[in-house]
């Protein structure tokens, strides 16, 4: 992922976002995939975009915006433990490092 990490604070939680873009909707629905194999242990829910529920955390994932093939995600963390929503974020940008250089051509 190539964009900051915005990070704020309202009682109780930090939150933590991060913009990012897919070439096509086979890649995002990729990585979306491995997120979700990656945290399988805990609370999913895909209704409307893939969020995932942790202890002190949930994390989200979201497209906010196709045109063409081209898809834009964002990725939301709110955590009331900082240190660990940056841990999670880190991990997230991890796996879409590694989709980036093994599925884009």
């Amino acid at each position: 992922m190539k964009n900051d990490v915005i990070i704020s604070f309202s009682k109780p939680y930090h939150h933590l976002v991060k913009t990012d873009h897919f070439t096509n909707t086979f890649n995002y629905h990729k990585f979306l995939n491995w997120v979700s194999g990656e945290f399988v242990l805990f609370l999913q829910d895909e209704s409307k975009h893939l969020k995932i529920f942790f202890p002190n955390s949930i994390l989200q994932i979201k497209k906010i915006n196709q045109s063409n093939e081209e898809v834009h995600i964002e990725v939301c963390i709110k955590t009331k433990v900082l240190r660990c929503g940056i841990e999670l974020m880190n991990k997230i940008t991890k796996i879409h490092d590694k989709l980036d250089k093994s599925i884009f051509f």
